[in-house]
């Protein structure tokens, strides 16, 4: 057959021999367009499942961090109500000391010292206890504008501290009340847990330097209430003016022993023995709520550091805050348990 022939011829193909097939351009392009659609439905899915689980996280790490933050707040509010007391039993022994040693302050200058150390702690017992009531309402930010009730507990917050002057003998806290006064305007304002982290650990940083600045006062206020618990047990013991059946019964009780007691008064040998005593007593005081102290500023340093791992999405272990919340709770229970007196009693 010539090349001009009408006929062309047409390879044949072997048997089993697979054939090409034509590709239609437009099903492909449909293929990857549907194909693309799943995958993109998918990686919304998960990204969503996964900032859904994000954010469960982030809540109950905001919830956990308003716990720890509000039981430092109520301790710290503890901590200065257990102060306040040491001060106030001082101003009575005191002025119990000078009537028995006609050495009374006439002009009242000492009384109005003594009340505005008192007022001053009451002030920043208060703010603590108002800080714990903020924490409270922490997690209730959630991307919303701020709700009234955090605004006013904000607000109750600058109230407080704005009440707060310097302790005599500590330096002048006027700069830290002002920033911390700024540091809860912003909270006022904050609309989301960030924010508000941010402002509540900018509070903490100025109350941890409020602490530092006061440590040496409240030392001060702890040892002189030892002193003065000293001084009154050896001026009741040195003119007899106490019983010790009590006191020395307690003691024997736990060597199995029986006080006898065949006098009203303790022999004179003993006096010195019983002032220790008392001392010692005083002395546990002291340390309980020297310790109590301690452990609240090492929480407060750990819970500073929390808010800062919060707000930058780091995993939030708040063991060691609520170590310290621990030891810091035992220390002021002992404290509040020692500041009842001694088992002695006084004679008629």
């Amino acid at each position: 057959m010539d090349e001009n022939s009408t006929f062309a011829l047409t390879a044949i193909p072997l048997e089993g021999q697979l054939q090409p097939t034509a590709v239609d351009p437009l099903r492909m392009r449909s293929f990857f367009f549907i194909g693309k659609q799943r995958f993109l439905f998918w990686l919304f899915i998960a990204l969503a499942m996964t900032l859904a689980l994000s954010g469960c996280d982030r809540s109950k790490d905001a919830a956990s961090l308003a716990t720890s933050g509000g039981q430092f707040a109520q301790q710290l509010s503890d901590y200065y109500q257990s102060l306040k007391q040491d001060q106030m039993d001082s101003d009575e022994f005191d002025a119990f000391l000078d009537t028995m040693r006609g050495t009374e302050d006439t002009t009242g200058d000492t009384a109005k010292a003594q009340e505005q150390v008192v007022n001053e702690l009451e002030k920043r017992r208060v703010f603590a206890s108002s800080l714990s009531d903020t924490y409270k309402l922490f997690t209730s930010l959630s991307g919303q504008p701020t709700s009234a009730d955090v605004k006013t507990a904000a607000s109750t917050l600058i109230k407080n501290v704005q009440g707060i002057s310097s302790l005599k003998g500590a330096p002048d806290t006027s700069s830290i009340v002002s920033d911390i006064v700024s540091d809860l305007v912003q909270l006022k304002e904050d609309r989301d847990l960030d924010d508000a982290a941010k402002s509540i650990q900018h509070t903490l940083e100025n109350l941890s330097k409020l602490l530092t600045q006061e440590k040496l006062c409240y030392e001060t206020i702890t040892k002189a209430h030892v002193d003065v618990l000293d001084n009154v047990a050896q001026e009741l013991v040195k003119d007899n003016k106490v019983t010790t059946s009590t006191l020395f019964s307690s003691l024997t009780t736990a060597t199995g022993l029986t006080y006898k007691d065949d006098s009203g008064s303790p022999p004179a040998n003993w006096n010195n023995g019983i002032v220790a005593i008392v001392k010692a007593h005083a002395l546990r005081l002291q340390d309980s709520s020297n310790l109590a102290f301690y452990n609240l500023q090492e929480a407060l340093a750990d819970l500073i550091k929390k808010h800062s791992d919060f707000r930058n999405d780091k995993a939030l272990d708040l063991t060691d805050v609520n170590a310290d919340l621990a030891r810091a709770s035992s220390y002021l229970s002992d404290a509040e348990s020692l500041q009842k007196p001694p088992a002695t009693t006084t004679t008629k």
